[in-house]
């Protein structure tokens, strides 16, 4: 069984732990944490064990920007990853 079976089998039925790895390896390879926002627009954690809101991550390595969105309701993880054009200078 390759690398990528065992790994798919073991977040299938765990989003919460699958959004943790993902987070976890953006911070081991000096990404930052920049931003934490909520559903509802809010920007502070909520002290229930369930959050049933989506929950958005905003991670940064300089000008490199990842947005991790999860979803508790649809059990659901979505990576954007935005980076910054390359400069064309016209004459």
């Amino acid at each position: 069984m390759n690398s990528l079976a065992r790994v798919t089998r073991r977040y299938q039925n765990n989003t919460e732990d699958l959004l943790k790895e993902l987070i976890s390896q953006r911070l081991a390879q000096n990404f930052q944490i920049v931003g934490l926002m909520f559903e509802d627009g809010s920007k502070t954690m909520r002290p229930s064990k369930q959050q049933q809101h989506q929950v958005t991550y905003l991670l940064s390595l300089g000008t490199i920007f990842h947005k991790i969105i999860y979803d508790p309701r649809e059990q659901n993880v979505v990576v954007k990853r935005y980076h910054p054009r390359k400069y064309v200078h016209y004459e």
